[in-house]
């Protein structure tokens, strides 16, 4: 937060990995952290956390998933059922400030 001078925090709400590191690139050099909901991303997998993980280390942002089994109608009308990947695996990243 010092470094950057900023308290900007994305809640990333999209349903794709495409989408998703697109955002990270184009504000990881503002924000101070990125909240995803891993299971409403329909290809999340192994690509999706290698790609936030070098975008975060290099643009030095912190990850944050927000997972929970209820969230706001339009969240939780998203998640994806069948992506059991999200259910079994959890990753948690810090980025070095």
């Amino acid at each position: 937060m010092d470094s950057k001078k900023s308290n900007l925090c994305l809640s990333a709400d999209v349903t794709s990995t495409a989408e998703l590191l697109e955002l990270a690139e184009e504000l990881g050099t503002s924000i101070v952290l990125l909240k995803t909901h891993a299971d409403i991303i329909d290809d999340f997998g192994e690509a999706t956390i290698k790609g936030l993980t070098d975008i975060a280390r290099r643009e030095k942002f912190l990850l944050f998933e927000d997972r929970k089994f209820g969230d706001i109608g339009s969240n939780f009308s998203l998640i994806n059922p069948r992506n059991s990947y999200v259910r079994y695996t959890c990753a948690i990243v810090h980025a070095k400030a």
